[in-house]
């Protein structure tokens, strides 16, 4: 998945006109078909030797990384085509790889290799289409084997996450996103990233210099007037969050104190730029109400603050519009204006 982001960042680095890029996607991928026929198409032929007969150990890796730069390529110059037949060729050589490795290893476990052909292709196949719960399916009706269904749903529920994690979505989710289609979901990848700090925030923060004394700090906000003040160093640098109430001693128990000694971590915090999701996910980490939004982490100027009950708010509105929005989906699998390109070679 990274492999197409690259490929079409040196495509536009080089200033590749757009449409000589097929062609020399294709020659690339010819180049690598020579010694690996396997890898042009779908992979169709390939997932059965592999299922049949299989390949030796040094080909089938070196088939893997043949099979990830042709399709890699394939996508990033342009040419058009599918994605589930050729994930399910790179789980299947995946599989068989790691299957071969512990059957080498490990001769006395007795496993199965070709149980591992089916958890690679499945897991695989739900990280680049996105269909987990399609996935598991199909191995149980047309195998039927429910140990060998456990194996595949947790292939592919770790996949699933550790895609979500690293790269925010599936493969195919992504494509559709770039093409301008909003993906609807409580986690919409179309809407969610567009909600920004920045026109959510509110720009009258509460400030106190660190180096005030405590009476000063109770005399500009007394208890119970606000519920957190950001702390700020002689160069306006954030450097704590202080709630007012805690300055409740009388003057004399606070006598010497400064604001400074009130702070005893350093204050998350989020950036204008940053999309609602980060926003609730710093919320839930740093189990705070409000946090100051500051300019940039070097600066470290508080411009403003969001509280977490505004943005839940503003996500369930933004959500219940959407789930209320319709729109006509034709075009959906059209290519963009000026972006078509011949059938694709090597991932149909």
């Amino acid at each position: 998945m990274k492999g197409v982001t690259w490929t079409e960042a040196l495509f536009r680095r080089q200033a590749v006109p757009r449409w000589a890029r097929p062609a020399l996607g294709g020659l690339l991928v010819g180049g690598l078909a020579l010694p690996f026929p396997e890898i042009l198409g779908g992979g169709h032929g390939g997932i059965l030797r592999e299922l049949q007969a299989g390949f030796d150990l040094p080909f089938l890796a070196a088939l893997i990384v043949a099979k990830t730069i042709a399709s890699a390529v394939s996508i990033g110059s342009g040419f058009r085509g599918g994605l589930f037949s050729t994930s399910l060729f790179l789980g299947s050589l995946f599989g068989s790889l790691t299957g071969a490795v512990v059957v080498r290893f490990g001769p006395d476990l007795a496993i199965d290799p070709l149980i591992y052909t089916l958890v690679g292709m499945g897991a695989v196949a739900a990280a680049i289409v996105g269909a987990p719960m399609t996935m598991i399916m199909i191995v149980l009706e047309t195998t039927g084997d429910f140990p060998a269904t456990i194996g595949v749903m947790v292939g592919v529920v770790t996949a699933s996450i550790v895609v979500r994690h690293w790269f925010g979505y599936s493969f195919a989710t992504w494509r559709f996103h770039l093409r301008g289609l909003s993906i609807r979901s409580p986690e919409d990848v179309g809407w969610i990233n567009e909600l920004l700090v920045g026109p959510m925030m509110r720009r009258d923060p509460a400030v106190i210099a660190a180096g005030l004394s405590l009476d000063e700090l109770r005399r500009r906000f007394p208890p119970g007037s606000i519920k957190q003040v950001f702390v700020v160093d002689d160069n306006g640098r954030l450097c704590g969050v202080i709630d007012p109430a805690r300055v409740s001693e009388p003057a004399s128990a606070n006598s010497g104190k400064t604001v400074q000694d009130l702070v005893a971590t350093p204050a998350p915090f989020l950036l204008p730029g940053d999309d609602l999701r980060i926003a609730l996910e710093r919320f839930s980490q740093a189990a705070e109400d409000m946090l100051p939004v500051i300019d940039n982490p070097e600066a470290r100027r508080v411009i403003g603050y969001l509280s977490e009950a505004y943005a839940v708010r503003r996500y369930a509105q933004e959500l219940e519009s959407h789930r209320g929005a319709r729109q006509d989906d034709a075009g959906i699998f059209s290519p963009i204006r000026g972006d078509a390109g011949p059938p694709d070679i090597a991932a149909k």
